[in-house]
């Protein structure tokens, strides 16, 4: 089972699983419970505890959604993509959310249900992991070139016959929301 995790100040610990979706709270005595299960999310990528709102935030796929969930493990859509999956989610200390995407590779800032602004864009296909700290955020973006529809017909007589192949990269950059 993989997912994610978040740890908040009672000691409850929230874990987040894949492929089936749910979130659940871990009592610092160990006892478990399921938490939420929210609509249609099959992949947990993310979960960030906002302290002030009481609110743990999921970012999930394959709709590419964030929750928003309640001590009582109500899920409610605090933002709904169009990239397939919400892979990473960061807070700000002043409460600011960040969430980085797949598919285009969008790092957003969500300022409330539905509302969000796009703070960098990278030339990748995902963004699956953000750190930030006042403002100036990190973030790490996965690039995967299309693979040729077709073998060429003749195998290569000289070099690595692998140098055709494109390989993945992953790019970092560091990039401040503050003016």
């Amino acid at each position: 089972m993989g997912g994610s995790k978040e740890c908040i100040e009672d000691s409850t610990l929230y874990a987040g699983t894949l492929p089936k979706g749910k979130i659940f709270a871990i009592a610092p005595s160990g006892k478990l419970r399921e938490l939420a299960s929210p609509k249609d999310a099959q992949h947990v990528w993310a979960l960030v505890y906002d302290d002030a709102k009481h609110t743990l935030f999921a970012a999930t796929g394959p709709n590419g959604q964030v929750f928003a969930i309640d001590a009582n493990g109500k899920a409610e859509v605090y933002y709904d993509s169009e990239a397939t999956h919400i892979m990473a989610l960061v807070r700000d200390s002043d409460g600011t959310l960040y969430a980085g995407t797949s598919d285009q590779a969008l790092v957003l800032r969500l300022r409330g249900v539905g509302r969000v602004d796009v703070v960098y864009d990278f030339d990748s296909n995902e963004v699956t992991a953000l750190a930030v700290k006042q403002g100036v955020i990190v973030a790490a973006s996965n690039f995967f070139p299309k693979t040729p529809q077709s073998k060429p017909s003749t195998p290569a007589t000289s070099g690595d016959q692998n140098s055709r192949q494109a390989s993945s990269k992953t790019s970092f950059g560091c990039f401040s929301d503050r003016d």
